[in-house]
């Protein structure tokens, strides 16, 4: 009697702390978190009304979802905690194994074999003690329902119990009722775009002749600006860009854009740039794969440009970049990098420059300019180990150069179980990138050239110790003043560093922008219309 009283209350203790699982020490002091759980309250009464008639099975159904509604409450509170977002079960879990790829230096079974083991172990730690103690309820007699029916009542009435595993029941159904809605306002979006059917001479006549570039930094968000650890780091190099603009003289101003996402998930500030549409979910990604027949590449390709995809972070088959409109797809094993693998990240951003300038001088004088979208992933998560040296750009060859310059660093592990270290590993790669950036400012340039270097999102919450913001810096770089004179024009301001206080544009008027500030622009619909501000 006494083994299973302890059995019940082992169960219920476990029940309390996983679903009132608090954020931090001071929500733990919160009344909330010492209030017993209802969900733990029905299992038992519908376990004690089943009685002995069906064995065990109530019992072991009822502490299976128990521990599953434990299991999502627990990576709820990680995804906000690390990541600074809601888990959204419906489209997240797709996202598990690239994840745990980051910190398997891209080998794809173990981080499959790892879910699995992973989901499976943690589910049965948490169901064997729930099952044993909800059992031993089984056992009582059906008048032992009573009280339990009458804690049901006093929940219902308002009463101090928590439920926290049925509240978030509903929070999954209605972020996907809400994703759902977003592929739907996507999907309408993209129909009632007027530049799909536009005459290719309306479509960038400023820009005929000079070469496009977007370039997406990894993880570069405003902390590089307001955070101070993050900030002392990133100064100098922007400084030195600064100096590098103008000694080439090329034109630089800056501004801020608002990213749809934070802490990851780069593909939907790629996708929502180059559509023009928010696109804050993997389900609005899916349906961008889809429908991607007027983004950003589609409509330079029909302007007369050439049109390239620059990605050194895709190891993976990615059939359906064919449908983005690029006429080079250029990823890890495309661009034939033949040095060593710095940690996760496939290359150095400095030889994903060096390839991109390649192809650029490569090309005749006759040949069509160039629109491109690059990514550089040095300062990628898990920051580790830091960013190689520049080396000459004229000495890069195959990447070969780089044996035995690159340095070591902690592993990912042991990195991100130390905030303080984790930060500050964070701040060097995005300087050290920046300082890539900076010396490739400096080159020369075949043509003219319009250059937009933007953050695609802040980095996870567990990085910055604080809650991420959405903000984004943009550089952009031309060879003409004439080329930034769209992006003065709402708001940005010359040289590197830009305007904090100036109200900020969501990613999705970049393409916009560029449509209208170097073209005629037709009747736009709802909100394509260039973005508010905010």
């Amino acid at each position: 009697m006494i083994g299973r009283l302890w059995l019940f209350l082992v169960a219920l203790l476990l029940t309390s702390l996983g679903l009132n699982l608090p954020g931090s020490v001071t929500e733990a002091a919160q009344s909330w978190f010492w209030r017993p759980p209802v969900e733990f309250v029905l299992a038992v009464l519908l376990v004690v009304l089943c009685g002995r008639r069906l064995g065990a099975w109530p019992a072991r159904a009822m502490g299976a979802c128990l521990a599953l509604m434990i299991l999502v409450r627990i990576v709820d509170r990680l995804v906000w905690l690390w990541f600074g977002r809601e888990l959204v079960l419906a489209t997240d879990l797709e996202l598990v194994v690239p994840l745990l790829e980051v910190g398997s230096g891209g080998w794809r079974l173990l981080p499959a074999a790892a879910v699995v083991a992973l989901g499976a172990s943690c589910l049965l730690l948490l169901a064997w003690p729930l099952v044993h103690g909800i059992d031993a309820a089984a056992r009582l007699p059906r008048l032992a329902a009573l009280p339990a029916v009458a804690l049901v009542g006093v929940w219902l009435a308002g009463g101090p119990l928590s439920g926290f595993g049925l509240d978030q029941l509903v929070r999954q159904v209605d972020r996907t009722v809400q994703a759902r809605a977003a592929e739907q306002r996507f999907a309408e979006a993209r129909a009632a775009d007027p530049w799909r059917t536009a005459e290719p001479s309306r479509l960038f006549p400023g820009l005929a002749g000079a070469d496009v570039l977007v370039v997406f930094v990894e993880s570069y968000g405003r902390s590089a600006f307001d955070q101070p650890d993050v900030a002392a780091l990133a100064r100098p190099p922007l400084q030195r860009l600064e100096v590098a603009a103008g000694q080439g003289g090329k034109t630089l101003v800056s501004g801020f854009l608002r990213s749809p996402t934070v802490g990851g998930q780069s593909w939907l500030a790629h996708a929502t740039v180059a559509s023009g549409i928010p696109i804050t979910g993997q389900g609005g990604w899916r349906v961008y794969l889809q429908s991607a027949d007027a983004d950003l590449a589609h409509l330079f390709r029909r302007a007369g440009h050439a049109t390239m995809m620059v990605q050194p972070a895709i190891v993976r088959p990615f059939p359906e970049a064919l449908t983005l409109g690029f006429d080079r797809l250029l990823f890890a094993e495309g661009l034939d990098y033949a040095g060593p693998r710095p940690g996760y990240v496939t290359m150095p951003d400095q030889f994903t420059l060096q390839r991109v300038e390649e192809l650029l001088a490569g090309s005749s004088e006759a040949a069509p300019a160039w629109y491109g979208q690059v990514a550089l992933i040095g300062s990628h998560a898990p920051f580790t180990p830091p960013v190689p040296p520049l080396l000459p750009w004229d000495g890069l060859g195959d990447g070969s150069a780089f044996a035995g310059r690159m340095p070591e660093g902690p592993g990912a592990v042991e990195l991100w179980a130390d905030p303080a270290a984790l930060r500050q590993a964070y701040a060097g790669t995005i300087a050290d990138t920046l300082e890539v950036i900076a010396s490739w400012a400096a080159l020369p340039v075949p043509r003219p050239r319009l250059a937009i270097i933007l953050g695609d999102h802040e980095p996870a919450a567990r990085v910055l110790g604080t809650e991420p913001g959405h903000h984004v810096p943009v550089h952009v770089l031309a060879t003409s003043p004439e080329l930034v004179q769209p992006f003065r024009d709402i708001g940005f301001v010359s040289g590197a560093f830009p305007d904090g206080d100036h109200p900020v544009m969501g990613m999705e008027g970049l393409r916009p922008l560029l449509l209208e500030g170097f073209g005629g622009a037709p009747t736009l619909v709802g909100d394509l219309a260039l973005p508010a501000i905010e």
